[in-house]
């Protein structure tokens, strides 16, 4: 059969035809039937009709389809959803994980954008915010804030990132939370770690540092609800402990938490994880 061939016309949309062939004619002859179908041989010795146009014996006739309902393995939308990222950022990391978890990996092209000055045009260009994470939707839209991503990448994965359940999808959000608590709470102290010294503030860090034990305290304490749970609170927990690791290592959260530990080295195993992981 010849491959599908793209054809745009008077219709408002590319449409795709794919060649079909007739029904094969049921003849009757001394008692007998028999198919002569497009092409090969129906019986010893008889071979089949030529196609033509003069019957429609052999002759393909073709079919027009939308070009958004294109099969397995026809070419991909024009436009893909676009994610920029720069390696190290724990907000830019959730998405990445999302993407890979919710089997979005084929529909988003990710973008690195470890160059500073590159990725303050890039991202001036599209929005106001100059920071990472950034979705470029298939339709042109520019989503920034990784929360307002997720939401976005949970309804194009058709609900994969947050539980179906009420309870479930609760547990889920309580556990975002405070793994999202964790996040702004490293960065900020981090942030404030790299001033020089005249500017820090001591105690902005020394308070900092207290808000972040208690949410390491709280991830292990709600560990029984989410243990072995795949979404948004689960990714966000890895990227923060992931980004303590980088940052904080002296926070040691590991120390008194061994539930905790013990998750994040499993959860690490995923491909998800593995292939997202910072590197220092």
């Amino acid at each position: 059969m010849p491959a599908a061939s793209i054809r745009s016309g008077s219709s408002p949309q590319p449409t795709v035809d794919f060649p079909m062939m007739p029904k094969p004619r049921i003849h009757a002859r001394a008692g007998r039937k028999h198919s002569t179908a497009t092409s090969g041989v129906t019986r010893k010795g008889a071979a089949q009709p030529k196609t033509g146009f003069g019957g429609c014996r052999g002759l393909a006739y073709f079919v027009r389809m939308p070009a958004t309902h294109l099969p397995q393995g026809q070419p991909r939308r024009e436009h893909p959803m676009k994610l920029f990222f720069s390696g190290n950022s724990p907000y830019a990391r959730r998405p990445r994980m999302a993407i890979r978890e919710a089997g979005l990996a084929g529909k988003v092209e990710e973008v690195n954008l470890a160059d500073p000055k590159e990725r303050l045009t890039t991202l001036l260009q599209n929005g106001p915010g100059a920071k990472v994470p950034a979705l470029l939707t298939d339709d042109g839209n520019f989503l920034i804030e990784s929360l307002i991503i997720a939401r976005y990448l949970d309804e194009a994965s058709g609900g994969k990132l947050y539980p179906k359940d009420k309870k479930e999808r609760e547990v889920a959000l309580q556990v975002e939370g405070v793994a999202s608590l964790l996040m702004d709470s490293l960065f900020h102290r981090s942030h404030e770690k790299r001033r020089d010294a005249g500017e820090q503030s001591p105690g902005e860090i020394k308070k900092e540092a207290e808000r972040a034990k208690r949410a390491y305290d709280e991830l292990e304490k709600l560990l029984p609800k989410y243990d072995g749970k795949v979404h948004m609170g689960s990714i966000t927990t890895v990227a923060s402990l992931g980004y303590a690791d980088w940052r904080h290592a002296d926070d040691d959260w590991r120390n008194g938490r061994p539930k905790l530990a013990a998750w994040f080295e499993k959860m690490m195993q995923r491909p998800a994880m593995a292939e997202t992981k910072p590197i220092f």
